[in-house]
C-alpha cells in the first residue's frame, strides 16, 4: 500500500503531527510519499524502508515580519503567485500520484492536495485543527457579506473552499472548535496527534550533564531570532537549567541544535515555555507539563488554541503585552513546584486511533472479505493484508519486522526482552490492521512449538486483544507453505518447498500441485546462532548432518526446488541491486549456486554495518544472514540442484488460499491447535 502525504510548508507544527501519524503507517509497512519543503532532519525518526521525501511546495501558510507579528500584504501577494500556479502543480502532482499507482491522499492541510487526488482518482483525507479558509477569512476580516463580489481576495477564499470541499473526510483534531474547520463537507472528531519519545530522564540529562536537582526549563520560539522573553534574567536564577535554541553564556544554559529530538527535549523538560502553537502544547500536553504559553497578534489559529489550553490546568496563558510585567522566575518557580492535576482525556495522545480511523473509512467501501494474518516466527513477525474473492487473492499490504523472538532462547524458555520486542511489533500492527478488518488470525510457528513459556504472549494476546494465537504443528506448517506455492509454480511438476525460518526449515514435496510429503528439521537461524554463535564450521557441520534426512525425499535430480523466507528473498533483492524490497522483483526469481557463492564470499568480506547497508530493506537480518546463506548452499549440496526458485510468499499464502475453499476463515482455523501450555502457571 503506498500513501502520498501533502504536508503544510508553514512552520513545523503540520510536520510534526504529521510525522506522529506517518509512523503509524510505516510500522506496518505501509510506503508513505512526503511531499513538502520541511527540511529533511525532522523526518529522521522514522524508518527510512518506508518514506521518500519530495520537495514540493503546495501551500505556504503565513508570511510573518516577526513571531508575533504577520504580514498582510506579503501573505496576499504570495497567495495570488501560488493560485496562478494551480493547475501547473496539480496537474504534475496528479499524474505522479497516477504512476506510483497512490492509493490514498492525505492532507495537513494544503488546499490543492484536494485537486490533485480528484484529478488523480484517488481517495483524499483531510487531518487537520483548522483550515487556510478559516484563516486567510479572519486574518483578512472577509466575512463574505461586506466585501464587492468580485474582490481579489474573496476570488481566492473561493477557490480554496472549493478544493477543500473536494476530499472525501477529513478529520478534525483538538485544538480546533466547530468553525476551524468549516470547508469540508464531511468531518470526523479524532484524537490528538503528537509524536513521542522513548528517553528517560535520567538518560536525557546524563548525556548532556544538566544537573537532575535543579528545575529544567526549556524555551521555544521555533524560527525566531528575537527574546520574546528576557533569557538572561532567567539564566540567573541558580536554581534552573535553561534550554534554548540561543548562543547565551551561562554556565546554567545549554544551547539546542535545530536538528535535536524537540519531543525528547519537551518530555524531560519540568517547565516550557512557548509562543501558541500546535506540535509544542500538543506534544506537551500529552506528557501533563507544565506550560506558560504566550499569545501572538493577528493569527485567528491561536484564538482557538488558547479557548483549548484554557481547560488544561497545568498551563499558564500570558498575552505578548503581560510578558513585561511578569516575573518569570517568580512564576517557574511557583508552577514546578505546583502539584499536578489530572490531563483531561481529550489531550492522551491518539496516534495509533487517528491512523485506525483513517483506514477504516478509506476500507469502508471496499466490498471483498478483508484478511489480516500475523505470523509469528522465531526472528521475524510477518503482517499480511489481503482481500479474497472466490477466485483471486489481492495482496493489499504487507510488512516484515525483526523480533529476534528466539534469540538466546535455552531450555525451552524465550527471554523477557524476545517476548517484549514481540509485544511490540504485534501492538503496532493489530492496533492499526484493526483501520483494515477485524477478522485478525495470529499463528506461531517453531519456537512457539517448543518454548514453555509461550503462554506469556498467547495470555496477552487473549487478554489485551481478543485474539487466539494459534500455533501451528510442523505438518501444518509445511502444508501451507505447499499451498501456498502451488498454484504460481504449477509449471514445475515436481518440486520441494524449502522454508528456511528462525527456528526451523520446512520441506514440502509436490507433484503438480498436490502435496505428497513434508519434512521439518531444526535448521533454524536463530536456534544456530544461539547453539553456535559465530562458528562457521559448527554450524556448516550441523546444518549438513541434519539435511541426510532430505536426501530420502524421492528421486532428487528430477525436481525442482523453490526457496521461501526472508534469506532466500534477500539474496534475491540483492542480486537485483533492489535498495527498497519489491516483492514483484524478487518473486520467481531463479537463483543459481555462483549466485549463492558470488554473494557468500561478498557478505563474508564486509563489516557489519556493510552488511547492513546490503540489507538496507532489512537491516535487522545482518547478524543471522550468513547463517542463512550456509544453509541454501547445504541444500543445493545435498539436493544435487544447481539452483533454485524464490518465492516470496510462504504460510501466509497458504492460509488464505484455505479461506478460498471456506469464506469463512475463522471457522476453517477454529478446528486447529490452540497453543496450551501444561507448565502454565
Amino acid at each position: 500500500m503506498k500513501v502520498s502525504f501533502y504536508i503544510s510548508n508553514h512552520g513545523f507544527g503540520h510536520a510534526g503531527r504529521m510525522i506522529a501519524l506517518i509512523q503509524q503507517f510505516t510500522n506496518v509497512g505501509i510506503f508513505c510519499y512526503l511531499n513538502t519543503d520541511r527540511p529533511d532532519f525532522i523526518f529522521n525518526s522514522l524508518d527510512e524502508r518506508y518514506y521518500l521525501i519530495r520537495n514540493v511546495s503546495l501551500d505556504f501558510g503565513i508570511i510573518q515580519k516577526n513571531w508575533l507579528e504577520p504580514d498582510k500584504e506579503k501573505t496576499l501577494g504570495k497567495l495570488k503567485s501560488l493560485m496562478a500556479e494551480k493547475n501547473k502543480i496539480v496537474s504534475k502532482e496528479a499524474e505522479f500520484n497516477k504512476s506510483e499507482k497512490i492509493d490514498l491522499i492525505i492532507a495537513d492541510i494544503p488546499f490543492f492536495a484536494f485537486d490533485i487526488a480528484e484529478a488523480a482518482g484517488i481517495y483524499s483525507a483531510a487531518v487537520s485543527n483548522f483550515d487556510w479558509l478559516y484563516i486567510y477569512r479572519n486574518m483578512f476580516g472577509i466575512n463574505c457579506i461586506n466585501v464587492d463580489e468580485n474582490s481579489e481576495i474573496l476570488n481566492i477564499l473561493r477557490s480554496i473552499q472549493q478544493s477543500y470541499l473536494k476530499s472525501n473526510i477529513a478529520f478534525r483534531l483538538p485544538f480546533s472548535d466547530k468553525t476551524s474547520m468549516n470547508a469540508f463537507q464531511e468531518i470526523k472528531q479524532t484524537g490528538l496527534l503528537a509524536k513521542t519519545s522513548r528517553t528517560s530522564r535520567k538518560k536525557f540529562l546524563q548525556k548532556r550533564g544538566i544537573d537532575s536537582d535543579k528545575i529544567l526549563v526549556l524555551i521555544v520560539f521555533s524560527g525566531s531570532e528575537q527574546f520574546p522573553v528576557n533569557v538572561e534574567e532567567i539564566c540567573s536564577e541558580g536554581s534552573f537549567s535553561i534550554m534554548t535554541s540561543w548562543k547565551i553564556n551561562f554556565k546554567n544554559h545549554f544551547q539546542i541544535d535545530r536538528s535535536e529530538n524537540f519531543t525528547d527535549l519537551i518530555k524531560n523538560a519540568d517547565v516550557i515555555i512557548t509562543k501558541v502553537g500546535y506540535s509544542t502544547l500538543a506534544e506537551a500536553v500529552q506528557y501533563n507539563k507544565k506550560i506558560i504559553y504566550i499569545s501572538r497578534t493577528d493569527f485567528p489559529e491561536d484564538n482557538i488554541l488558547i479557548k483549548e489550553m484554557n481547560n488544561y490546568k497545568n498551563g499558564y496563558f500570558l498575552s505578548h503585552n503581560e510578558i513585561k510585567n511578569t516575573n518569570l522566575n517568580v512564576l517557574i518557580k511557583k508552577i514546578a513546584r505546583k502539584k499536578d492535576t489530572i490531563r483531561p482525556p481529550k489531550f492522551v495522545n491518539r496516534n495509533s486511533e487517528c491512523a485506525l480511523n483513517i483506514l477504516s473509512h478509506y476500507f469502508y467501501n471496499h466490498s471483498l472479505e478483508k484478511i489480516v494474518v500475523i505470523d509469528v516466527g522465531t526472528n521475524n513477525i510477518l503482517l499480511l493484508w489481503a482481500e479474497i474473492s472466490e477466485s483471486e487473492i489481492i495482496t493489499v499490504n504487507r510488512c516484515s519486522r525483526v523480533s529476534a523472538l528466539g534469540k538466546n532462547m535455552k531450555n525451552r524458555t524465550l527471554t523477557h526482552a524476545g517476548i517484549e520486542r514481540a509485544k511490540t511489533i504485534l501492538r503496532n500492527y493489530i492496533e492499526i490492521s484493526k483501520g483494515f478488518s477485524e477478522n485478525v488470525i495470529i499463528t506461531g510457528t517453531s519456537c512457539s512449538r517448543e518454548s514453555d513459556n509461550i503462554y506469556l504472549l498467547s495470555d496477552w494476546l487473549s487478554k489485551k486483544y481478543g485474539y487466539q494465537y494459534i500455533v501451528l504443528s510442523e505438518q501444518e506448517e509445511a502444508e501451507l507453505n505447499g499451498l501456498a506455492n502451488a498454484v504460481d509454480f504449477s509449471f514445475l511438476k515436481k518440486k520441494i518447498t524449502f522454508d528456511i525460518g528462525g527456528g526451523s526449515t520446512e520441506f514440502t514435496f509436490m507433484q503438480s500441485e498436490r502435496i505428497k510429503e513434508y519434512i521439518s528439521l531444526p535448521i533454524g537461524l536463530r536456534r544456530l546462532n544461539n547453539l553456535f554463535s559465530k562458528d562457521k564450521h559448527k554450524i556448516r557441520d550441523y546444518i549438513s548432518d541434519k539435511l541426510h534426512e532430505v536426501s530420502q525425499l524421492h528421486n532428487l535430480s528430477e525436481i525442482e526446488l523453490i526457496g521461501i523466507g526472508g534469506t532466500v528473498t534477500s539474496l534475491a533483492a540483492i542480486k537485483k541491486r533492489l535498495a527498497k524490497y519489491i516483492s514483484e522483483e524478487v518473486h520467481k526469481t531463479y537463483l543459481s549456486i555462483d549466485d549463492i557463492n558470488e554473494i557468500y564470499q561478498l557478505i563474508s568480506k564486509s563489516s557489519a554495518e556493510g552488511v547492513r547497508r546490503l540489507l538496507a530493506f532489512e537491516p535487522m537480518k545482518a547478524d543471522i544472514f550468513l547463517i542463512g546463506i550456509t544453509a541454501v548452499q547445504e541444500i543445493l549440496k545435498i539436493t544435487g540442484r544447481e539452483g533454485f526458485y524464490v518465492s516470496d510468499k510462504g504460510l501466509q499464502y497458504g492460509i488464505l488460499h484455505e479461506t478460498k475453499r471456506d469464506i469463512y476463515l475463522k471457522r476453517s482455523f477454529q478446528n486447529r491447535r490452540i497453543y496450551d501450555n501444561p507448565n502454565k502457571k
